[in-house]
């Protein structure tokens, strides 16, 4: 098992990549907390017990300062220690151009993709330096690294996590953490990208045009995705920080 004996906080971790990383680490041996704004968490939870594995759950608003510590310190008193922060709860709440979202939009969307990450980090961090170092996962997004039309905020908010987690990696590297960013492009069975497959269900021929814009002639699935997070978890990626890997089957390069 390439996470034996971790214990990793997941954010995000009731549907789609969350869910995914977190049923993925528990197969790996990891103790997993499961994080999230709704219930759903509890249900990741209670699939990995089902199978086996170790796992607590808890709701958290991840932009709440008090809820994200409290997050932290229910996972150290369970498990007496952290080792693994997969950042990955995130928000998109419009598809719309830059003049057209609203300031309750664009505060949601730093608040939950960027604050959240920020608090998270913050908070595990110490923890992480206390027991020797550690490792943060952070989901960014393919829409960090190109313009798309109306999501310039999102993709802004991506942005900004990508940076902040290479900033972590420059900090923290002699404190023995090491942090990288997951930029996976539209991910198939995610709530975050609801719209466009409701778009794409309702018009066939926009799908078509959707998948043009991947070489591999299709998207990713959340266990693809998973997969990537646990290499930047294991020692297999020991001297890997500060980068990004993207999981996108070929969409940044055209």
């Amino acid at each position: 098992m390439k996470l034996k004996d971790k214990v990793a906080i997941v954010t995000g971790a009731g549907t789609g990549i969350g869910r995914a990383i977190a049923i993925l680490f528990a197969k790996e041996g990891a103790k997993v907390m499961c994080a999230s704004r709704s219930s759903t968490c509890v249900t990741t939870a209670e699939d990995i017990k089902a199978s086996g594995g170790e796992a607590v759950s808890v709701k958290v608003e991840i932009s709440n300062r008090d809820e994200v510590k409290n997050m932290v310190k229910t996972a150290v008193d369970t498990y007496g220690k952290i080792d693994i922060l997969v950042n990955n709860a995130g928000v998109v709440n419009c598809f719309c151009k830059v003049a057209d979202v609203t300031e309750e939009q664009y505060n949601e969307m730093f608040d939950v993709n960027v604050k959240g990450q920020f608090l998270a980090a913050k908070f595990c961090i110490p923890y992480m330096i206390e027991n020797g170092g550690g490792v943060i996962v952070s989901t960014s997004s393919a829409s960090a690294m190109v313009a798309q039309y109306s999501t310039g905020v999102y993709n802004a908010t991506k942005a900004a996590v990508l940076f902040l987690t290479k900033n972590i990696a420059v900090d923290y590297a002699k404190d023995g953490i090491r942090a990288n960013c997951l930029c996976p492009a539209l991910v198939g069975d995610t709530v975050i990208n609801k719209e466009v497959f409701e778009e794409a269900e309702a018009d066939p021929e926009f799908w078509e045009k959707t998948l043009e814009k991947y070489p591999m002639g299709r998207i990713a699935s959340p266990d693809e995705v998973a997969k990537g997070a646990l290499y930047l978890a294991t020692d297999e990626s020991s001297f890997v920080t500060g980068t990004t890997l993207t999981i996108d089957g070929g969409f940044t390069c055209l």
